[in-house]
């Protein structure tokens, strides 16, 4: 049996915003396109970061931070969850337990981002078993440190 690749089974379009948007900016991405992650980049379209909606509500909201706030100052850098669009399903199930992170972005060979794996792709394409073991690492990784 051929193993799934990443492409098959992400999710996308990605929807992107850049790290001069606004806290606001990519709030209004997020509500329009009903997401709670988004991908930064560059002016050449790489992956330089993400923000969640728990990055907007812990960084911005909590510590009251105006929402004109520039997103490249709040968004996680470096210790992203991602795998490249050729790469098996299983090596974003992998990412995913090694990293307590529940969405895993994927990127083509130029690191710029062609969509975005999580746990509901994880359970329409896996046993239940398998999707209650991915879960269960993920879950666990929110205990210590929130990603």
């Amino acid at each position: 049996m051929q193993q799934k690749k990443c492409k098959d089974v992400m999710s996308n379009p990605v929807h992107t915003c850049s790290e001069n948007d606004t806290a606001e900016q990519v709030a209004k991405v997020m509500e329009k396109h009903d997401i709670g992650f988004v991908p930064i980049v560059n002016a050449c379209k790489e992956v330089v970061g993400v923000v969640t909606d728990r990055d907007l509500t812990t960084r911005i909201l909590a510590k009251h931070q105006p929402p004109s706030t520039r997103i490249g100052d709040i968004m996680t850098r470096g210790d992203l969850a991602t795998v490249q669009a050729d790469a098996d399903f299983r090596d974003a199930e992998e990412v995913m337990e090694q990293t307590h992170r529940s969405r895993v972005l994927v990127t083509d060979e130029r690191n710029q981002p062609r969509g975005v794996i999580g746990l509901a792709e994880i359970s329409r394409h896996n046993e239940a078993r398998r999707a209650g073991e991915v879960l269960g690492s993920v879950k666990t990784g929110f205990a210590g440190a929130r990603r």
